[in-house]
């Protein structure tokens, strides 16, 4: 029964060889569509939420009004992470990390442009759990003068050497020693890096000290959260936190400041800032396509 529903099926198509081509050739124009739609549409949700306890991160912006003109960024001040674990109980703890910069790395007598090096934190590697894949996660940014690298960064300037325990010099000024091998930053994560130096080398050497409220907006500020329900108390104490242990700082009548939280998981598709360290998306954009696609 089933062959003979066959044949006549195939017997129309071949008399009507034109028609049968056209709705064969729409029929998979329309489901090679949908198939990029949503492979678009699971990319663009599917931002840090890769991430052990994704729901519990969270990044602190801070915004700045002098005079009745306001600024907000997602960069902010080197001691907002300290303070805030200090005297927040629903901060269960922080890392900071920066906006990446090509720099020059040296390996013997050779240099390599590195387009994306950061200065991160000794936890960053706990709160954001990329796959390490040399060295051991809770160690990899604990010294000064250590820097993580990319696998694919290894492979250009190391080739086939194993690169732990190597020393490599930071724009012919700072050496450093290779404490840990990751693998390559996912695509659907909003940070970018091939090299992560230890934040502490940069507070060793730069002019910006971990005490600075007043300048040095140069990290980034991270909270893992003591739990998934922690972050509107902890919202509803920033107002005063700022107005407590920020503002005074400037020492200037015309200048406030505020904390705002954003989810981890809503960076990619929620941030308007010029600030961020990839492009965002837009979850107009998205909503629009799996619209589309439905």
């Amino acid at each position: 029964m089933i062959k003979s529903y066959i044949k006549t099926i195939l017997r129309f198509l071949w008399r009507r060889k034109f028609f049968a081509s056209v709705n064969i050739l729409c029929l998979t124009s329309a489901l090679t569509a949908l198939y990029v739609i949503g492979i678009y549409v699971h990319h663009e949700w599917s931002f840090d939420r890769h991430l052990m306890n994704s729901d519990r991160l969270y990044r602190v912006s801070m915004e700045v009004e002098i005079a009745g003109r306001s600024n907000k960024s997602p960069i902010t001040v080197a001691p907002l992470g300290p303070t805030l674990k200090e005297q927040m109980p629903e901060v269960h703890r922080f890392t900071r990390t920066t906006y990446p910069f090509q720099r020059i790395l040296q390996y013997r007598d050779k240099n390599h442009n590195v387009d994306r090096v950061v200065y991160a934190d000794s936890n960053f590697f706990n709160l954001f759990s990329y796959e390490v894949h040399l060295g051991k996660r809770s160690n990899l940014l604990r010294d000064p003068h250590t820097v993580v690298l990319t696998r694919s960064g290894v492979d250009r300037i190391f080739g086939n050497e194993n690169p732990m325990g190597k020393s490599v010099t930071l724009d012919g000024v700072t050496v450093l020693t290779v404490s840990g091998v990751i693998e390559d930053f996912p695509s659907n994560s909003h940070l970018d890096a091939d090299a992560v130096v230890s934040l502490s080398t940069m507070f060793a050497e730069s002019i910006f000290h971990e005490e600075m409220w007043t300048g040095g907006f140069n990290y980034y500020t991270y909270l893992e959260l003591s739990s998934a329900d922690a972050a509107d108390p902890l919202r509803s104490k920033l107002e005063s936190f700022a107005d407590r242990t920020i503002t005074p700082k400037f020492n200037d009548p015309n200048i406030n400041t505020r904390l705002y939280l954003q989810p981890v998981t809503d960076i990619h598709l929620y941030s308007d800032s010029s600030a961020e360290i990839k492009p965002s998306g837009a979850i107009v954009d998205v909503l629009s396509f799996s619209g589309i696609g439905l």
